[in-house]
């Protein structure tokens, strides 16, 4: 079994890479907090990127306590990652009503998320 690691491949890290996916996501995941953007890529692991606006929440304490619930439940999520047949890239843009959740609610809806981003991306590739 892999193990649950957020490591420096499983970001992406520079602007280039970002625009990557906005360029031609093959795969988008909406809901009522967070929009996923996805992009199959060549690199042997998932990579994410978050995108959390100061126009949309505005204290840093939040947006961090954000970021760090998005990275957690991407790092959970990597072994159902991983029986994907191709990684892919994904954004994780938050809404300004995200910052209303508490934790163990944002931690539901990520996961919720994930999960049907799953799904989605199993029948792309099939």
């Amino acid at each position: 079994m892999r193990e649950l690691v957020y490591r420096k491949s499983n970001r992406l890290l520079t602007p280039s890479t970002v625009q990557y996916v906005f360029d031609s996501v093959d795969c988008k995941q909406g809901g009522k907090y967070f929009t996923f953007l996805s992009r199959s890529n060549t690199a042997n692991d998932s990579r994410l990127g978050i995108i959390i606006a100061k126009r949309n929440i505005k204290t840093a304490v939040q947006r961090n306590r954000i970021k760090r619930r998005i990275r957690e439940t991407f790092r959970h999520t990597l072994p159902e990652l991983h029986t994907l047949p191709h990684s892919f890239d994904v954004i994780v843009i938050a809404k300004s009503n995200a910052e209303l959740l508490a934790n163990s609610e944002l931690t539901n809806e990520l996961s919720q998320q994930w999960s049907k981003l799953v799904k989605k991306r199993l029948t792309i590739t099939n």
